[in-house]
């Protein structure tokens, strides 16, 4: 494993090297922040549409925008998230695996 110095401490990368080591799995506290901010993801993605669908667009607002720029940052790291795990494992659990 490589150590790479962040902040002045040492994180051990999760992704092997160059000599063929694979990569650990992900601990419980990984699952569950990666499980949290796909949550996240999916509330504020439909409380956006919500918006658009039941209150913008019965009172005839033409909203531009839906969601805000930190919304739209937490949606796209979940994407990366959800992809990154599916590209280690390409199966349909590990989508459900998160």
């Amino acid at each position: 494993m490589h150590a790479v110095e962040v902040g002045g401490s040492a994180v051990e990368m999760l992704a092997g090297d160059a000599q063929g080591q694979t990569a650990e799995p992900l601990g419980c506290k990984e699952r569950r922040l990666v499980a949290d901010i796909v949550a996240a993801a999916l509330v504020k993605s439909a409380a956006g549409l919500w918006f658009h669908f039941f209150v913008a667009l019965p009172r005839g607002i033409d909203s531009p925008v839906i969601l805000s720029h930190s919304e739209t940052l937490v949606l796209c790291l979940a994407v990366a998230l959800l992809a990154t795990r599916w590209l280690e494992r390409p199966d349909a659990a590990s989508l459900r695996r998160g």
